[in-house]
């Protein structure tokens, strides 16, 4: 789609206005019509879904440490001495574990 460039940014304007109500069109009501209860709908939306990938990060890894130190107890292994030898050996993949 070709929008032409006015003096007064009508194009670009009018191109925020449909992104904004194009993310908002599955909400209920006023909300996916409306641009003023749009963009505060969908803002709010946006700023969950960053604090939610935040926590699924943190929650993924205090289960992959407590994995892998239920391994390392089993065998009568400690995980911070796996840690550290794990960062003096191989640095190369201690960088995933953000040790």
């Amino acid at each position: 789609m070709y929008l032409k460039k006015f003096p007064s940014g009508i194009a670009t304007e009018t191109v925020k206005i449909w992104k904004v109500l194009k993310y908002a069109q599955h909400f209920w009501g006023r909300k996916n019509c409306y641009y003023r209860s749009a963009i505060r709908v969908v803002t709010r939306a946006f700023v969950k879904c960053t604090k939610v990938q935040r926590l699924k990060k943190r929650n993924m890894r205090s289960l992959l440490i407590n994995q892998i130190t239920a391994d390392f107890q089993e065998h009568g292994l400690k995980y911070p001495v796996f840690t550290v030898n794990l960062i003096v050996r191989w640095s190369s993949i201690g960088k995933y574990l953000q040790i």
